[in-house]
């Protein structure tokens, strides 16, 4: 059995804070000594700190976020009741729950009978869809969603949709080699 005096911390044992501090002024006041015997006391890294510059980032881009985001706010799909604060979640559409369901009672199966079913090229599918977030019924403001998901690493090849201008002289391009066909054809 242990005793008292064994349980208790010994103050002996423990290093003081100042004989450390002195130990280090003395050996960078007097480079020209030699170097005392170190101690078995750990003594972590002096880190510096850095400011860390963030990249300027695209305004364009920003703006384009800022447009996803209000649209997606504001999409009656994903905002059922304005009462409450609103959230964006995915795997909430009928066809994820039944793929879940589906998942679920194959997982069932299989732990009831110990054994591994094979997978179908479509259940494969379904499940990756399901893991990553995706929609299996996927709606129209996906493409906003992805836009405001992506890291910065994307940011970088991201393009503006073409403006009102650009719109229609891809128009006009598209009419005059229609044109041109049909009267090659004729």
């Amino acid at each position: 059995m242990e005793t008292d005096s064994q349980l208790k911390p010994n103050i002996d044992r423990f290093v003081s804070i100042s004989s450390l501090y002195q130990a280090n002024t003395n050996e960078t006041n007097e480079p020209n000594q030699p170097p005392k015997a170190k101690t078995d006391v750990y003594q972590p890294a002096r880190i510096t700190p850095v400011y860390y510059e963030q990249k300027t980032r695209n305004p364009a881009l920003e703006r384009a976020k800022k447009r996803a985001a209000r649209f997606v706010l504001e999409d009656p799909d994903l905002c059922e009741s304005d009462d409450l604060p609103k959230e964006i979640y995915f795997g909430s559409s009928t066809a994820d729950r039944i793929a879940r369901r589906k998942m679920e009672e194959k997982q069932k199966f299989e732990e009831e009978n110990f054994t591994r079913l094979q997978m179908t090229k479509q259940e494969k599918r379904m499940n990756r869809r399901l893991l990553s977030g995706e929609s299996l019924d996927a709606s129209s403001g996906l493409a906003n969603i992805q836009l405001l998901l992506q890291n910065s690493d994307e940011d970088m090849d991201y393009k503006l949709p073409p403006n009102k201008k650009k719109k229609k002289q891809l128009k006009r391009l598209r009419h005059k080699k229609k044109d041109r066909h049909r009267g090659k054809r004729r």
